[in-house]
């Protein structure tokens, strides 16, 4: 899977493609928050659709937390001295999507990990839970693939129970509940991985 957000003439604005794809390629998906761009690394047992030459060993998804075009355009001017120069920028495929919150024009890092991870559109600070709704847990990719046998795991450069990375293996009403966020990872969804920091909500 080659997977590009941002830019370029075959952009979409439809997660619930992006989220159904990765689903019919039965990757093993882990989720990542870092403040400027998080990886989401998978490994791959399936297919991909016909126009590629060969599946991929790993599906590697681009995520810029607090990151949207302009800021990706000037990051470009400031490195290379245009736009549309940085290195994701020439992946072959992508896609875009809307940012608001179930609550808010604005949405935070719990919200928009959510809707990544689940489909599903979330008050501010919620991390997958149906909020507004009935507060049920919301299957996450992580889950979905880990539940196919696939290795999974969370990567960071901040706090391992930040939301982002929190969104794809956590249930939490609030994206303060750091405790329960790590004991989420470390009893519930459990990935086979967990790189980051560890000063809020688990210690050695």
């Amino acid at each position: 899977m080659s997977y590009k957000m941002l830019r370029g003439k075959n952009r979409r604005g439809n997660l619930w493609t992006v989220w159904k794809a990765a689903g019919a390629w039965s990757a093993g998906l882990c989720g990542i928050g870092v403040w400027g761009i998080g990886l989401l690394l998978a490994l791959t047992g399936s297919g991909l659709p016909a126009t590629a030459a060969a599946p991929p060993k790993n599906v590697i998804m681009m995520i810029g937390d607090g990151m949207g075009p302009e800021q990706v355009k000037a990051a470009g001017m400031y490195l290379n001295g245009a736009a549309g120069t940085l290195n994701f920028e020439s992946f072959p495929a992508q896609a875009e999507m809307t940012t608001a919150s179930a609550d808010s024009g604005v949405t935070d890092s719990a919200a928009a990990g959510t809707s990544i991870a689940t489909g599903v559109k979330v008050n501010n600070g919620v991390v997958s839970v149906a909020l507004p709704g009935d507060g049920s847990e919301l299957p996450t990719m992580l889950e979905l693939f880990k539940a196919q046998g696939k290795s999974t795991g969370l990567v960071t450069t901040t706090e391992i129970t930040h939301a982002t990375p929190a969104a794809f293996g956590a249930h939490e009403p609030s994206r303060d509940n750091v405790s329960q966020i790590g004991q989420d990872y470390l009893n519930q969804t459990r990935p086979n991985v967990l790189f980051g920091g560890a000063e809020s909500g688990l210690t050695a």
